[in-house]
């Protein structure tokens, strides 16, 4: 299998809301332009096929403008924080 390499798009923090639920604060860099969204569990989920997160955007937003560091990470070796994660563990597919 090949090796491929990804390039830093952006970061997600985990948070909870005030009511006790996940969420997630969302960065994405796109051309130089720094987009922020914020993510909610699906409570509407029925089917495994259903989203588990419902990503938002504020239609008012103005990007950041932002400076370019490129970083590549290799696929074979993720790069991990060193805190654990509150979610639970499950296969990519």
């Amino acid at each position: 299998m090949a090796r491929s390499e990804f390039v830093k798009a952006g970061a997600v923090w985990i948070g909870e809301t005030k009511k006790g639920g996940d969420m997630l604060s969302i960065a994405v860099r796109v051309d130089d332009q720094e987009y922020s969204f914020v993510a909610f569990t699906n409570d509407f989920k029925k089917e495994k096929k259903h989203p588990d997160f419902i990503v938002y955007a504020n239609k008012d937003q103005e990007p950041k403008p932002v400076q370019t560091q490129e970083k590549k990470y290799d696929s074979a070796a993720p790069q991990r924080s060193s805190g654990g994660s509150r979610f639970k563990k499950r296969s990519a597919f």
